[in-house]
């Protein structure tokens, strides 16, 4: 049931964009409405989900059935170091979500920031985590 919803929304998407990420953003936290203004970061935005649903809804279908299905192994048995970066004001996903992650996984380095979103985190620190994952 959830292709035939994806395929319009990716039609959409392409259709009118900026229609796409008002609608995106609606109920995001005001972080992230102020983020997404930036015209440089909404064209990359834009780019990236028409990247994602150029194919169709298909993809991002089976990603949110995948959420909801066992994953064949538990948090606790990660061995490997996890860094988790999340926004406190993330209305996209729930912060008790990272904070769950984050003591579930033995090895996992978790940074809130209390005045960020989903998307003004990225936005606000993309120096800072990129320099994490480069290291």
């Amino acid at each position: 049931m959830l292709r035939p919803l994806f395929w319009y929304m990716a039609g959409e998407m392409r259709r009118n964009p900026d229609k796409s990420i008002e609608q995106l953003v609606a109920d995001c936290h005001e972080t992230d409405k102020a983020a997404i203004a930036q015209p440089d970061l909404k064209e990359v935005i834009i780019k990236m989900t028409n990247g994602g649903v150029q194919q169709g809804g298909r993809a991002t279908a089976w990603e949110y059935v995948l959420f909801t299905r066992p994953w064949g192994f538990r948090l606790d048995d990660i061995q490997m170091p996890v860094y988790l970066w999340h926004g406190e004001m993330d209305t996209m996903c729930p912060v008790s979500m990272g904070r769950f992650m984050a003591k579930s996984i033995p090895n996992c380095r978790a940074r809130f920031y209390p005045n960020e979103g989903h998307i003004s985190l990225v936005a606000n620190h993309f120096e800072e985590l990129l320099a994490t994952l480069v290291c």
